[in-house]
């Protein structure tokens, strides 16, 4: 059985990969614990689809989205990460996708979830940066 970076198993947008090598290992031990010979590799792999491989296939296919994509006349890891450093709301969202706590699969509904409230935080963090004179950005 293959865990981790030897499986393919890393984010393909943001190429984390410790969480997912941490959690295969997991499975694949109780694959292990709970299956004999062959029934073992079948068992981790019916455990890795229903854990976060079918998430990790979706975020493959949303990749080329992200890193060829145009968002607000810029690309989007650019405006990623100014939405990031503008906005706590946007900020929390993408540190629960580098934690793998935050599936791709249900992305797309808490960004619209949180649309509101993080394009006023950047809208009041940009206005702040105008507002106050030699305010060096972060």
């Amino acid at each position: 059985m293959a865990v981790g970076d030897a499986a393919g198993l890393v984010d393909p947008i943001t190429g984390e990969g410790l969480y997912y090598a941490i959690r295969s290992a997991d499975l694949a031990a109780k694959a292990l614990l709970s299956e004999i010979g062959d029934l073992a590799g079948q068992a981790y792999r019916r455990m890795l689809r229903h854990d976060f491989a079918g998430d990790l296939e979706f975020g493959s296919r949303l990749a080329k989205r992200v890193f060829l994509g145009r968002f607000l006349y810029g690309s989007v890891p650019a405006r990623m990460v100014q939405f990031t450093r503008s906005s706590p709301g946007f900020a929390g969202i993408m540190q629960d996708l580098f934690a793998g706590t935050q599936s791709y699969i249900g992305l797309k509904r808490r960004l619209i979830e949180n649309l509101n409230g993080s394009l006023l935080e950047i809208a009041m963090n940009a206005s702040l940066h105008r507002l106050v004179p030699g305010r060096v950005r972060a």
